[in-house]
């Protein structure tokens, strides 16, 4: 068959019979495109096929979130603070940032400093990324498939986020300096539609972000058909860095920026599978800030190569 990322690829099977715990009587495959070297979910569902059942109000995205208080948040605040400021130009530039290159591949899905800048956040949730985009001093705006979601994010104080899907952007041309999607993008079942709705709102040389679990990663080698970044049947796609690549450029984009983080801690979704075929077992969340810490020291050692769980792409719109 040809690869629906790409859409001229020869795509072969690579695992067969993927079952979601979650999703009992109905099993799956993925293909990989033998040109551009995505994934994707077989056989084809769509978003409105498994909304009611798979992203209901216990979806991680919709449950509304407060800031933590004490000494932890203030500290992992402060080093968000710090590495902004010093690798996208929020504030001064800080001596101590060499030594948390670590900490900015973690938030290295923020845009560049821009004064009056405005952004939309495709997918947003209940708002909480951009809250912190807001106190950057961006205009910020989100779409967000889930009435629930918006709901929250409204009654949270963020009036500019509206109901819709990410193909029928409701705002006009040339309105945005950046757009971003922060693990959204594989949620998305044909990316052609979506990114050139992205590239007719951005302005000449805006600024695409996109995040997604990263196929070629350490992880997705060790645990196979047991990696996390599959997450059935949610994830309808799976990109690496070439399929990214494809896709971009495709629609419009230039890729000029990479990425990654969580090299050790995709270890713990599929860990959690292996062992109890729930990638949201208690085992994960025991895992996770061991895998964190180990990601502090490792992530910086393997950047060069690719191997993060994690991988966020920023391109510039042609």
């Amino acid at each position: 068959m040809n690869c629906y990322a790409c859409k001229t690829g020869e795509a072969k099977l690579v695992y067969d019979t993927l079952v979601s715990h979650e999703d009992l009587g109905r099993t799956y495959s993925a293909y990989r495109c033998a040109s551009c070297q995505a994934g994707f979910l077989f056989p084809r569902i769509t978003y409105d096929e498994i909304e009611e059942e798979f992203y209901g109000d216990d979806y991680h995205v919709y449950r509304a979130t407060q800031r933590g208080k004490g000494f932890f948040t203030w500290l992992k605040l402060k080093i968000r603070k710090i590495v902004l400021d010093h690798f996208l130009g929020y504030g001064p530039r800080h001596l101590l940032a060499s030594f948390l290159y670590a900490f900015f591949l973690r938030v290295s899905y923020y845009p560049r400093r821009k004064a009056g800048g405005k952004v939309l956040d495709v997918g947003c949730g209940t708002g909480k990324y951009l809250g912190y985009l807001r106190e950057l001093g961006w205009d910020i705006y989100g779409i967000e498939p889930s009435r629930r979601g918006v709901a929250i994010a409204v009654s949270s104080g963020f009036p500019n986020i509206v109901q819709g899907s990410s193909p029928d952007i409701p705002f006009a041309d040339v309105t945005f300096d950046v757009v971003n999607m922060h693990h959204v993008f594989e949620h998305i079942d044909d990316p052609d539609p979506t990114l050139q709705a992205i590239n007719r709102v951005l302005k000449p040389g805006g600024e695409a972000i996109i995040t997604v679990p990263n196929f070629g990663s350490l992880a997705s080698r060790v645990f196979g058909r047991y990696w996390g970044g599959i997450d059935l049947p949610r994830h309808f796609f799976y990109y690496n860095i070439p399929s990214l690549r494809v896709v971009l450029k495709k629609n419009g984009f230039s890729p000029v920026e990479m990425y990654f983080s969580d090299t050790i801690r995709g270890f713990a979704s599929g860990l959690s599978y292996v062992l109890t075929r729930n990638m949201r077992s208690s085992i994960e969340k025991y895992c996770l800030p061991f895998c964190i810490a180990l990601d502090l020291l490792i992530d910086p050692l393997v950047q060069r190569w690719g191997l993060g769980d994690s991988m966020t792409i920023k391109a510039v719109k042609v």
